[in-house]
């Protein structure tokens, strides 16, 4: 699923329609696809459309998702950047089986230093209600 999203804006609209349809049927990756769409699209991208499609993905335990939220919320993309919100997402997807290169890892290192131990273990906190919150085990 990964290599589709590379590709997502360049697939024939009826299949770009056949994954809303799946997301809107409560499909995770779908859900997760179409918030990439939003999110990559090279001309007009719908950054509150790839927010909601991600969070919904993300609170159904889709790793990815929550990728994509810790950069919509790092970078500010169609929201208030939250560097405390990016740290909170990176810290969940990591929990998950997710398939990368150890690049979240790394991630979740450089903020530990940035912020501090006492900063990241409070996100932490934060993080694990995100899940209980959300029912994510």
């Amino acid at each position: 699923m990964q290599d589709l999203s590379q590709q997502l804006d360049n697939l024939p609209d009826n299949v770009i329609e056949e994954i809303k349809r799946d997301a809107e049927s409560g499909d995770p990756e779908a859900q997760w696809l179409l918030g990439d769409y939003y999110l990559r699209k090279k001309t007009n991208p719908e950054y509150q459309k790839a927010l909601e499609w991600s969070l919904k993905s993300a609170k159904n335990g889709n790793a990815n998702a929550m990728l994509n939220l810790a950069s919509i919320y790092e970078n500010g993309v169609g929201i208030k950047e939250s560097q405390e919100t990016a740290i909170m997402f990176l810290i969940i997807a990591e929990q998950f089986d997710i398939e990368n290169d150890g690049s979240v890892e790394r991630l979740k290192g450089h903020y530990l230093k940035l912020v501090g131990e006492d900063e990241f273990n409070r996100i932490s906190v934060l993080a694990e209600k995100w899940k209980k919150d959300n029912e994510l085990k």
